[in-house]
C-alpha cells in the first residue's frame, strides 16, 4: 500500500519523504520493523518511541512517523499532531476499514467489563452462531479461535489486525472491552461504536489518571463516540452523560427502560425479573453475586439493541458459565471451598466479599495483595473492606512491579484494626497456609490474580497459577 493511501485524510505537519512510497507493513516496536516497514514513533509512559528512530532506520524502514522531527535530515519522516491518532488512521485503512462490516459494542467501567463482554457475547453466539468476536482482558476470540491478550485493550493496530480477521472469518459483531487508558491514548479513535456500555464508576487507576475527575472524563468519552449509550442508571456518576441516544438498566429505578426486581441468590445461583416494556422474564445464571445482577442486565440491554429477543436473552444466560478467575470455584477436594476473583479495587472488593458472606457455610477466609506501581490511595481501602467481610485476613503480594512488596503489605495493613490478620509476602505460601488453616465449611477468597497465571516483579514476569497451588495442596 502506498504511504498516502495509508495516510488517508491524516493532517501532516511537516514530510521530507515521497508520498508514494509503497510501505509493507506498520511498525511501532522498532524491534519489530522490517525492510519496507513505516515505523510510527510514540510517546508512552515508561519509553519514547522518538528515542527508537534510528534504530527503526538501520532495520530497513521506509520511513518514519513522529511528532517531533529527527534531528538528522536525512531521515525520511512524516509530522503529526498526535502518533497514536496517526497509528488508528493508519491501520484503519492498512488493514481495510474492517470496522465498518462489524455491530461493534464497547464496554467500559472500573468492573464488570469482562464479565459483561463475556455474557453478550455467549447471547449473540447462542442466536447468531459462531460470528461473534471478543476483544478483552482475559483472552480476544475470533470465531473459535482464542488469542492470548496482554492488555484490556491492544493498540489500534492490533485491534485493527483482529477485526480484519474476524471480518475475513464471517464475524458481524465485536464485543471489546474498553478501558481508559485506551480511550485517553487514543487506541480506539476512528472507530464508530454501534454500543458503548457504562456498567460502574468507582476509584481506579489514579496512578495514571492522578485524579476520579480526569478518569470519569477519560471513560466518558466512550459516549461521544458510540451511536447509543447503554447506563447503569443506579451510579449517579454517569448522570449528565452527552451521548446521542441513551438506554438505561436498573435494580432500583423501575422507571429504568429494564429493570431488574425478586432478586434471589441462592448457593451459586442469581435469579431475578427481568421488566421490559412491561413484561417480566426470568433469568436465571449459574453466578452468585449482586454484580451478576448487574452484569447480566448490561449484556441484556446491549442484546436487545442488536436486535435479541427477551426470550431467547433468557434461554441463552442459563448456560452462561463463569469467567475465568471471576467467582472461579476451584476442585480443592476439600472440606472448604476456595474462590478465585480478580477483585483488585476497593468496589471490586466489597462486591465479591459480600457475596461471599452470603454463600459461605462457615468463616471466610481472604488472601490478597495490591499491587505495585499503581494506585496507592486504595491499598488501606481494600485493607478496610477485607477486614470488614473476612474472618481471616491474610496480606500477600500480587505484581509488586518495582516497589517492595513489604512496603505495600504496611500500607494495606495500615486500614486494618482489630482483625485477625497475617503478612505472608510469599503468595503461593500463603495460599498454603490459608488451606492449611480452613476448616469444614469455610470459603478461601484468593483475590486480584483472577485470570492471571504470572506474577510481575522487576520487570520480569514468572508463572504463577493460583490453581495449581490449590490443587496440589495436601
Amino acid at each position: 500500500m502506498k504511504l498516502v493511501e495509508m495516510l488517508g485524510s491524516l493532517k501532516v505537519l511537516k514530510s521530507n519523504v515521497d508520498l508514494d512510497t509503497e510501505i509493507k507493513d506498520i511498525k511501532y516496536n522498532s524491534q519489530e520493523v522490517e525492510k519496507a516497514d513505516v515505523f510510527v514513533a510514540i510517546s508512552g509512559g515508561t519509553a519514547d518511541g522518538h528515542s527508537y528512530i534510528y534504530e527503526a532506520m538501520a532495520k530497513g524502514a521506509a520511513a518514519v512517523v513522529c511528532e517531533r522531527p529527527p534531528c538528522d535530515a536525512d531521515v525520511p519522516f512524516i509530522q503529526v499532531e498526535d502518533s497514536r491518532k496517526a497509528l488508528a488512521v493508519m491501520a484503519e485503512k492498512y488493514f481495510g476499514s474492517p470496522d465498518k462490516s462489524l455491530h461493534i459494542t464497547g464496554i467500559t467501567g472500573t468492573n464488570g467489563k469482562t464479565s459483561t463482554a463475556h455474557f453478550l457475547r455467549h447471547i449473540l453466539t447462542a442466536k447468531y452462531g459462531d460470528c461473534v468476536g471478543l476483544i478483552g482482558t482475559n483472552e480476544n476470540i475470533i470465531g473459535d479461535k482464542i488469542i492470548p491478550s496482554k492488555n484490556t485493550t491492544p493498540q489500534s493496530y492490533e485491534i485493527f489486525r483482529m477485526m480484519r480477521e474476524m471480518a475475513d472469518n464471517g464475524c458481524k459483531y465485536c464485543v471489546m472491552e474498553v478501558s481508559s487508558h485506551a480511550l485517553e491514548q487514543n487506541r480506539v479513535y476512528g472507530i464508530d461504536f454501534e454500543l458503548g456500555i457504562f456498567t460502574n464508576l468507582t476509584q481506579d487507576h489514579l496512578d495514571y489518571h492522578i485524579t476520579f475527575e480526569n478518569y470519569k472524563n477519560a471513560k466518558m468519552k466512550l459516549a461521544e463516540i458510540s451511536e447509543n449509550t447503554i447506563i447503569n442508571a443506579d451510579d449517579g456518576n454517569f448522570n449528565g452523560v452527552a451521548a446521542k441516544r441513551i438506554f438505561t438498566y436498573s435494580a432500583k429505578d423501575a422507571d429504568a427502560d429494564i429493570f431488574a426486581k425478586n432478586i434471589t441468590n441462592n448457593g451459586g445461583k442469581t435469579e431475578f425479573d427481568a421488566v421490559y416494556k412491561g413484561k417480566a422474564y426470568r433469568i436465571s445464571i449459574l453466578i452468585p453475586g449482586v454484580f451478576t445482577v448487574y452484569n447480566s442486565m448490561a449484556a441484556i440491554s446491549a442484546a436487545i439493541l442488536l436486535g435479541v429477543e427477551m426470550g431467547e436473552i433468557s434461554i441463552a444466560l442459563q448456560s452462561v458459565k463463569p469467567v475465568t478467575g471471576r467467582c472461579e470455584f476451584v476442585p480443592a477436594n476439600k472440606p472448604f471451598d476456595v474462590m478465585i476473583d480478580f477483585a483488585h479495587t476497593p468496589d471490586g472488593m466489597r462486591s465479591v466479599l459480600s457475596m461471599a458472606k452470603n454463600i459461605a457455610k462457615g468463616r471466610i477466609v481472604t488472601v490478597f495483595g495490591c499491587g505495585g506501581d499503581r494506585d496507592k490511595s486504595k491499598r488501606p481501602i481494600m485493607g478496610k473492606i477485607a477486614a470488614e467481610y473476612s474472618d481471616k485476613v491474610i496480606i500477600t503480594s500480587d505484581n509488586a512491579r518495582t516497589e517492595s512488596p513489604l512496603s505495600i503489605a504496611k500500607e494495606t495493613l495500615e486500614g486494618i484494626e482489630n482483625a485477625d490478620v497475617d503478612i505472608i509476602l510469599d503468595r503461593e505460601r500463603a495460599i498454603h497456609y490459608a488451606m492449611d488453616i480452613a476448616r469444614k465449611g469455610d470459603l478461601i477468597m484468593l483475590l486480584g490474580k483472577g485470570h492471571e497465571t504470572y506474577m510481575e516483579k522487576d520487570g520480569k514476569r514468572t508463572y504463577f497459577n493460583e490453581r495449581d497451588i490449590v490443587m496440589s495442596h495436601k
